[in-house]
């Protein structure tokens, strides 16, 4: 998880803990960036890329508190799970926190949708008994 200045160790904690529960419930890398995204959606796409290998995977969660936005990038392999449909909700999700002033709140709660929308279906007809 990349960070801002403005948030606690337990609030990063929290964050964490959202960002490992979701992985494991649906497969998903999710990251999350707090701080300025000073040429918005080119920032959080710079980001998600310096994610590196793991960036075909990865979602990543970019939030500018400054400016109030919000960017979702989503990697090549992690759009089969998270469309455009799952972020935009997962957006709106977040908006009524963000704007209440909990910006860990509104993450978490993002975080809580996107893992909703990327759970994959369970296999019916497998080898196993």
């Amino acid at each position: 998880m990349l960070a801002g200045d403005s948030l606690t160790t337990d609030d990063v904690e929290r964050i964490e803990v959202t960002v490992a529960r979701e992985r494991a419930r649906c497969g998903v890398d999710f990251s999350v960036y707090v701080g300025a995204l000073e040429q918005g959606r080119d920032t959080a796409l710079a980001l998600h890329a310096e994610l590196g290998e793991a960036a075909d995977d990865a979602v990543l969660v970019a939030v500018d508190p400054g400016a109030r936005s919000t960017e979702i990038v989503t990697g090549a392999k992690a759009r089969r799970w998270v469309d455009d449909r799952a972020c935009a909700l997962a957006a709106l999700a977040m908006i009524s926190s963000l704007s209440g002033g909990d910006l860990v709140g509104g993450i978490c709660h993002g975080l809580t949708t996107l893992g909703d929308q990327a759970r994959h279906p369970q296999a019916l007809h497998t080898d196993q008994p």
